[in-house]
């Protein structure tokens, strides 16, 4: 089995010689040929062929020769070798031309051998990138601002289902327009099972980029032999900068210079001959030597060497999980860069256990918005299936608020001593922040426990899905940003030993709840707990409170579309808060279980967070096999508690903190977390994923023991009682919670009353003041409990549980629907292609 297919001359040729077929751990080479020798005349001469070939089309290599040709003997031969370095040479091939079809990308190399009468040995080669598009995913590079730009630097990163690429693939960047082929820098972050390409960041420099023009193309794989030298440096080749960071506190000034941190201990972030990255760390330096105790900085220095272009991000961070009496900070800070000041705050009060950053351009400032291909993004099962008639079809309306909204923005809020929220001017505790400045929250909701539905909430928050939908620059501003300031939460618990997040192998007892005891280590004696604020109130209480039942995805989808190592981080602390903000004893030390302390969404929203974490981590970082471990401890658990233990036959959690009495839309949220785990490829998800989502689908009416045992309109009702009391065990059937529910008088109320009409009927709908099969919950909302339900249902269907599509397609035909142009969040819809069943 050959690898390309060759004219059928030379076919008939390749059936009557000797071949041989070689293998590999990867592929199957191809067939060897033995050729015999050809006679011509000529003297010298090159081979010359296209040098990007579209897989499909036919290479054609031909031959030149020099004019005062000579009657010599000659004998030759043709060798082609594939993308994998497997030959193979062949005869009856005229000297003239070659000519064949390429079955597979990458790069193929062709010499012509030639031995002349009097042994005088001539070659000429020639090499060809045969590219797939097809296997690429589209990007466009958009200027902002009208200058004109050349040897633009440019890096971002993407993700790629299980299968499609290898770990090991060389990319370019086809630049359609131009017809011409950069050379791209791949760093590789994380595989698939397989070994296959999951995530990686590429860089590379655009010739050119003029004003008002865009430059669209597509990183396309193009095998081994293209790979650049490795060139990467082990510091910066451009020497001639200096920055740092300067902090005034209580009259003392303090210093973190950026250049001596690189000679610390050090992570090579990028590496390559495009770019080269550096993550380091620091201590903040009075003029006595005297270090800071509880401030540091961070940095990140990003050089491209081709064009000298230096980026460098700084990071100041009040996050030391056991610093001596932890607080807020007030201080006047400057960066400086090459004696410049580039960002300066005469008065910021740095919350404790929080970070800011502020990122700059050392020689130019490259203003590129970067697009990338929504359709390949979602395609990879690795984000939200939206429904992709929403691609580039966010309401105009929705797209000009995040422009009015990311904007500076001075805010003031007031909190009393207990922290909790109070008017400004009436003698609370008050902070005033730029919203989209350090110590901001960008467009996030200052205290996630409020109750109702909000733009933050969704399996991504609006601004995120927005984005990711409209590929809007600005949205995209206003989505990196957040993440950016996600940062100013006070979630942040770093170990100062490993420069890593709090570990609760290290300490199975660590803790950030309101009770300190509840840290003790009964083996050690030693009180984990992370350190408390013994300060005066002012110093102590922060303006913002971060909760798992409410917590936006912030740095998900920026890691996942930028490679930015700060986005990585944040993911991190915040996978890292959800395990530490619970009882050390529930969560079952180490384990890091959900089940038994957080709400049903908080569950939710935890597993999403920890499964992004788990997913998208690099294979080489030490947190990778850390939320791994987290991951699989949970799904095992669940596995046992619901798959293994079936407290009822129709999917349903048992509710922790309300039962008797249960919320769907809060068990709708597990079940489309616990899918999108298979969906990202953890199959030992798969079966809790199908159980969890019959409850879905017999609220729809289908799957029980009867059809219609649960009328569908009411699927989306706020409360259901699932047990007769908090000490029964849960209703077996759900005939028995809807017959339990109808009418009745449930504890938390939000139950519903059918009147003893007919499911859907025109006078069930005229009862509940509703259109005809028009569904309870605000059905019209693209936030209500019907959309809460959407996200179940396409979840069921995915998993491919019995009567899931029937379901759904009875949910699409329900007479009132939202417009979820405006407000994506739960516009999700099943992956399947087909519907019918």
């Amino acid at each position: 089995m050959s690898l390309i297919n060759l004219p059928v001359k030379t076919m008939l040729s390749v059936a009557s010689g000797l071949f041989a077929v070689i293998k590999s751990k990867r592929t199957v080479f191809g067939l060897l040929l033995f050729c015999f020798l050809n006679k011509a005349a000529l003297a010298a001469f090159k081979i010359e062929a296209e040098p990007v070939v579209f897989l499909g089309d036919e290479i054609v290599v031909q031959t030149a020769f020099e004019e005062n040709m000579a009657d010599q003997v000659v004998e030759y031969e043709w060798i082609l070798t594939f993308p994998d370095e497997s030959h193979l040479s062949f005869e009856d091939m005229p000297l003239s031309e070659m000519r064949f079809f390429p079955s597979g990308a990458g790069n193929y190399q062709v010499a012509l051998n030639a031995t002349f009468q009097k042994n005088t040995k001539h070659q000429s080669k020639a090499s060809i990138s045969v590219i797939d598009v097809k296997k690429g995913q589209k990007f466009v590079f958009k200027k902002q601002n009208d200058t004109q730009l050349t040897n633009v630097p440019i890096t971002f990163a993407t993700v790629f289902p299980p299968s499609q690429v290898t770990a090991t693939q060389t990319f370019g960047f086809w630049i359609e327009s131009e017809s011409q082929l950069v050379p791209v820098q791949t760093d590789v972050k994380a595989t698939h099972p397989d070994d296959s390409l999951r995530h990686a960041v590429f860089s590379l420099i655009l010739p050119e980029l003029i004003s008002a023009k865009a430059i669209s193309g597509v990183l396309v794989p193009i095998g081994e032999l293209l790979q650049p030298s490795d060139k990467s440096s082990e510091a910066p080749l451009n020497q001639n900068w200096q920055a740092r960071i300067e902090l005034l506190i209580d009259g003392q000034l303090y210093r973190s210079n950026v250049k001596p941190t690189l000679k610390n201990s050090t992570l090579k972030w990028l590496s390559g001959p495009v770019v080269n990255e550096w993550q380091t760390s620091g201590d903040f330096v009075n003029e006595s030597g005297k270090i800071h105790p509880q401030l540091s900085a961070r940095f990140s220095i990003r050089e491209y060497p081709l064009t000298q272009d230096l980026w460098i991000s700084t990071i100041v961070e009040n996050t030391h999980a056991y610093a001596k009496n932890p607080k807020n900070h007030d201080y006047q800070v400057k960066v400086i860069i090459n004696d410049q000041v580039r960002y300066q705050n005469k008065a910021l009060k740095h919350l404790r256990n929080a970070r800011w950053r502020k990122s700059f351009w050392v020689n130019s400032t490259p203003d590129i918005h970067i697009e990338h291909d929504p359709v390949a993004l979602l395609a990879s099962g690795a984000l939200p299936n939206y429904d992709p008639k929403l691609i580039n079809n966010i309401t105009p309306e929705m797209l000009s608020f995040y422009k009015r909204e990311w904007q500076s923005k001075t805010q003031t809020i007031a909190v009393n001593e207990k922290g909790y929220r109070v008017k400004v001017g009436t003698g609370g505790i008050e902070y005033t922040y730029d919203k989209i400045e350090p110590m901001g929250i960008g467009l996030a909701y200052p205290k996630m426990p409020d109750t109702g539905a909000r733009p933050d909430i969704g399996p991504l928050p609006r601004w995120a899905a927005v984005y990711l939908l409209s590929q809007d620059a600005t949205v995209k501003a206003a989505t990196l940003g957040t993440a950016d300031l996600a940062g100013s939460w006070n979630i942040h618990y770093r170990d100062k030993e490993t420069g890593l997040p709090l570990s609760i192998d290290t300490y199975p007892y660590a803790t950030s709840i309101w009770s300190y005891n509840a840290g003790i280590n009964p083996q050690t004696k030693r009180n984990e707990h992370v350190s408390v604020c013994k300060e005066e109130t002012s110093a102590c209480i922060v303006p913002y409170t971060a909760d798992t039942a409410h917590q936006p995805s912030f740095a998900y989808l920026p890691y996942l579309v930028t490679g930015d190592y700060y986005y990585l981080e944040e993911l991190h602390f915040w996978a890292n808060f959800n395990l530490l903000q619970m009882n050390p004893v529930v969560r079952q030390e180490s384990a890091g279980l959900f089940a038994h302390e957080l709400q049903e969404r908080g569950q939710a929203w935890a597993m999403r967070t920890l499964g992004h974490a788990a997913f998208i981590t690099p294979d080489r970082h030490p947190m990778k096999s850390y939320f791994d471990k987290r991951l699989r401890n949970n799904l095992l658990h669940y596995h046992q508690l619901y798959v293994l233990g079936r407290p009822n036959t129709y999917g349903a959690m048992k509710p922790v903190y309300s039962y008797p009495t249960a919320s769907p839309w809060m068990d709708d949220f597990f079940t489309w977390s616990i899918q999108s785990l298979v969906d990202m490829g953890y199959q030992q998800a798969s079966a809790l994923a199908q159980w969890k989502a019959q409850f879905s689908v017999q609220r729809m009416g289908f799957g029980a023991s009867r059809q219609d045992d649960y009328c569908w309109i009411f699927a989306s009702t706020y409360h259901l009682l699932v047990a007769p009391n908090k000490n029964a065990a849960m209703y077996p059937s759900i005939k028995q919670t809807y017959d339990s529910t109808n009418g009745k008088n449930i504890p938390h109320g939000g139950g519903f009353n059918d009147s003893g009409h007919s499911c859907a009927s025109e006078q069930l709908a005229a009862a509940l003041k509703l259109k005809k099969g028009e569904m309870v919950g605000y059905s019209s909302s693209p936030s209500g409990f019907p959309s809460n339900l959407q996200i179940a249902l396409a979840a069921a269907v995915d998993a491919d549980v019995a009567y899931a599509k029937k379901a759904w397609q009875r949910f699409m035909s329900r007479s009132v629907k939202p417009d979820y142009r405006g407000y994506p969040n739960y516009a999700i819809v099943p992956r399947a292609a087909s519907l019918s069943r």
